[in-house]
């Protein structure tokens, strides 16, 4: 039996957990065109935890082996959980926050499980997302493609394994998640992760917060690369 709808639940009982790579090792595909990936990871992460912030969330957790991460988040009270493998999928760093989410507070009934690279996001389009989520046990919000998730919502008590990757959009749904956007219409900033190049100029395109826009702003031909990573 399925878990019941959450709807109304307050921000207080909502927990959004991210998961960061290793700095040096994350986002690959930006490589060729970008070799300062740390930075602009770091910038990403920041400017999504504004948003999620600015919506009245305040249990936050980051999943992430790399110091810088931890530092950050110790400084700016997100809860850091180190992963102790290094190189965990991000379904795996996702199942060990969500774990430390629910330890950390019985009165949770909602996980949002979401990107960390999602620099144009605004508080708004996450607090109007996270609100249709919590009208059902499951829900999922695919990235602009439609093909990725960059949120999946469920109740606290559903623990099975989230399929984030390869048509991640796809597996959610059959495994219960209603698409809060199914013809993505909704929720530009939301939906924009930044994995290529090309992601991170149409994030640009949106607006990005402060913290990108400032990594940006030092570095004014990263945009204007010829060469693409896709």
């Amino acid at each position: 039996m399925d878990s019941p709808p959450i709807l109304g639940a307050t921000r207080g009982e909502v927990a959004v957990v991210l998961a960061v790579k290793e700095l040096a090792n994350a986002k690959s595909r930006l490589a060729p065109s970008i070799p300062d990936r740390a930075g602009l990871v770091l910038a990403m992460f920041a400017d999504t935890v504004d948003a999620v912030r600015a919506a009245g969330v305040e249990h936050i957790v980051v999943v992430s082996p790399d110091t810088d991460i931890a530092d950050w988040a110790g400084r700016h009270g997100v809860t850091h959980v180190d992963d102790p493998r290094r190189d965990s999928s991000l379904n795996a760093a996702f199942a060990i926050g969500a774990d430390a989410a629910r330890s950390a507070d019985r009165d949770l009934v909602a996980i949002a499980l979401l990107q960390a690279d999602i620099p144009a996001v605004r508080p708004a389009e996450f607090d109007d997302a996270l609100t249709a989520a919590l009208a059902h046990p499951r829900a999922v919000v695919a990235d602009r493609e439609g093909t990725g998730t960059t949120m999946l919502v469920r109740h606290t008590d559903i623990d099975e394994p989230t399929a984030f990757g390869r048509g991640s959009a796809a597996a959610h749904r059959a495994a219960g998640a209603v698409d809060l956007d199914p013809l993505g219409d909704n929720w530009p900033g939301l939906r924009t992760d930044v994995d290529t190049l090309a992601d991170l100029r149409a994030a640009a395109a949106l607006g990005m917060g402060k913290h990108t826009s400032q990594w940006i702003e030092a570095r004014p031909s990263a945009l204007a690369r010829e060469r693409d990573a896709s």
